[in-house]
């Protein structure tokens, strides 16, 4: 075990609240996973790791583990919202040891408290710098393995190529979902917003999770500019989605806002001090990424910067449906479009 990982085991439910589980049993969440485990971050953050495997293969008949990191206010639930749009007991089937990380204050992971030094008060670079080191020790600690094939979607994808800029050696490959480290000069919802983005400095996180509560029942009743923020409708089941939008989002810090603003600005997103990631020397991790042709978040060809190889989903290239931000997980046609090219991607960068 490495100094990050827990070493007195953690109840898998050890930072849900009643409330919270009574709300995923009314949702009908059923996960996959076949266990929890938790891991401590260098500033004393317990964050949990969901694990899956043993659905079909025999477990370890892959070299490296896959660690799944979700997106901006997310969960893991977003990568197993029911057992057939469950990339992770996709990935698990196919012989993947597969873990799927709950960021701080996110699904089953610590959450803050108010008049307590773990509070609101994180950004960013906390995700990036100390939230996924510790989830990659903690892997392979239980694993053995050399190495961690990342998949990162949105959030998740921009923290995995801060650890690639950074030439992190424990990344064996990475795949990218509807994200990129420099979004500057392409079409995106977010650049609408940073305009007000001074207002974050008045509350200490955006309530985003209780928002897309009261709005699920709701959620593609009809075409609407904030449900397309998420997803392309004609490519997602609504009851899906709406499970998703009822029970995958949560609070999100103000200064994460304020720190990913940089990646809509000349440059692209920055570290700590100041120096642009997409400045760093190109290293050897390969990195794929996948981008929808109508997802508003990441257009695809902001998602092909700073990566080795792009495929993008959409009527354009051939694909049933175009894509939109979550399609490329969850959506309709995701089992049959998406994720063959992530599993082939993994396994070709296994050996």
């Amino acid at each position: 075990m490495t100094e990050a990982a827990v070493k007195e085991p953690l109840p898998a439910d050890r930072f849900l609240s009643a409330g919270r589980k009574t709300h995923l049993r009314l949702w009908n969440v059923t996960e996959t996973a076949r266990e929890v485990r938790y891991v401590r971050t260098a500033d004393g953050w317990h964050l949990a790791l969901s694990r899956y495997g043993d659905l079909g293969k025999v477990p370890g008949a892959r070299r490296h583990p896959v660690l799944l990191v979700h997106g901006l206010g997310s969960n893991r639930l977003a990568f197993d919202l029911a057992p057939e749009v469950s990339l992770s007991a996709f990935l698990a089937r196919l012989g993947f040891d597969v873990f799927a990380l709950d960021l701080r204050g996110h699904g089953r992971s610590e959450k803050p408290r108010l008049f307590h030094p773990k509070d609101w008060g994180w950004n960013f670079h906390d995700y990036a710098s100390k939230d996924l080191p510790a989830a990659l020790d903690g892997v392979l600690a239980w694993t053995g393995a050399p190495g961690v094939h990342v998949v990162g979607h949105s959030m998740g994808g921009i923290a995995l190529h801060t650890r690639v800029a950074k030439l992190d050696p424990r990344i064996r490959s990475g795949t990218t979902l509807g994200a990129s480290i420099d979004y500057s000069g392409t079409k995106t919802v977010f650049h609408a917003l940073i305009k007000w983005i001074w207002a974050t400095y008045l509350m200490p996180a955006v309530p985003l999770g209780g928002f897309t509560r009261s709005m699920a029942p709701l959620a593609l009743a009809f075409d609407n500019p904030i449900d397309r923020v998420n997803v392309f409708p004609s490519n997602v089941d609504r009851r899906l989605y709406r499970r998703l939008v009822g029970t995958a989002f949560h609070g999100i810090s103000s200064p994460v806002l304020r720190s990913l603003s940089k990646a809509f600005r000349p440059g692209g997103l920055c570290d700590e001090n100041g120096d642009g990631y997409c400045d760093a020397v190109p290293g050897e991790t390969p990195v794929l990424a996948l981008a929808g042709t109508k997802d508003v978040q990441c257009a695809p060809e902001a998602a092909a910067r700073r990566c080795t190889e792009m495929r993008a989903f959409g009527r354009a290239f051939d694909h049933a449906d175009d894509y939109g931000h979550f399609d490329l997980i969850m959506g309709k046609r995701a089992a049959s479009e998406t994720w063959p090219v992530l599993a082939e991607w993994l396994t070709a960068h296994d050996s």
